[in-house]
């Protein structure tokens, strides 16, 4: 529920910002290369540490760079939305550094292993975005696109093609390590969506024993005693089948049907076949 308040979003600041870099990187010759790559040496030297949230301003390969802008024009934006806080930005510098330390540990045999380019992040966000709103829709020049799990395999595997042939052509190990920054990042996305889904469940079932709580503790009132009374000589027998389906859907479906009927019109409004039933499905949650 939106509320009317307007979230601040920078995810295409980002975005420009790391272009910025990149061309001024270009026109210098390459002069930023030192300042920003991150030499897993170094950092288990403990040398040059602010590096490894640095590394993804050195440019890495057109794969990186083409992953990397269609993410954050796209994607980054809704997602940023979704969570509906200013601290997003931060996370992303969370995720980089964590990728440059376990990569560095990673390479703890080599000497001259670097880590440039964007594609932690980029996945992190790619695979996050996906497992959250799938079938997303979005449009690129007025033309409606939807990012189903067929155009999330085709980018992902022209992404892996393309860094397979600048590997083959230029055996460089920050191409390698593209592949490992892609593992991290939809690794964490993996644990950040899972996590969400797990919390969700059991908040909701907490909610819900709640409810069925407060509905037992309930003492009924005359009203409700004379309307079950009225409802039991309407409904003399009620239909000897299982309460419970052995559809975990379907009871799902029907209890949040009851819990909206006690919202509205009270408990006294339920029929006797929706009571047994509350009181059967609490047995099975308590």
């Amino acid at each position: 529920m939106n509320l009317g308040i307007e979230y601040r979003n920078t995810s295409k600041s980002i975005l420009l910002f790391v272009l910025i870099v990149y061309v001024l990187d270009f026109i210098t010759g390459n002069k930023l290369s030192d300042i920003f790559i991150l030499n897993t040496s170094d950092i288990l030297a403990y040398q040059d540490l602010w590096k490894i949230i640095t590394y993804p301003l050195k440019y890495n390969s057109s794969a990186s760079l083409l992953l990397f802008t269609f993410v954050f024009l796209f994607l980054s934006s809704n997602l940023e939305n979704f969570y509906k806080f200013s601290v997003v930005p931060i996370f992303y510098l969370l995720i980089t550094a964590s990728h440059g330390v376990l990569i560095s540990l990673f390479n703890i045999t080599e000497t001259t292993s670097f880590i440039s380019g964007t594609d932690g992040v980029a996945f992190f966000v790619l695979v996050l975005h996906y497992l959250l709103f799938k079938n997303y829709r979005f449009y690129v020049f007025n033309f409606e696109l939807i990012l189903t799990k067929y155009i999330m395999l085709t980018i992902i595997g022209t992404w892996a093609f393309l860094q397979g042939l600048n590997y083959f052509l230029y055996t460089s190990s920050e191409v390698f390590n593209s592949f490992l920054l892609a593992g991290l990042g939809t690794s964490n996305a993996l644990i950040v969506y899972y996590q969400m889904y797990f919390i969700k469940k059991y908040n909701d079932k907490k909610y819900k024993s709640r409810i069925i709580d407060k509905v037992d503790e309930e003492e009924p009132s005359l009203e409700m005693i004379s309307a079950s009374k009225l409802k039991m000589t309407e409904n003399k027998r009620v239909d000897d089948v299982n309460l419970i389906s052995s559809d975990p859907i379907e009871n799902e479906e029907r209890m949040n049907n009851i819990l909206e009927k006690i919202t509205d019109s009270g408990y006294s409004s339920l029929s006797e076949s929706e009571q047994k039933f509350l009181e059967e499905y609490s047995k099975n949650i308590s």
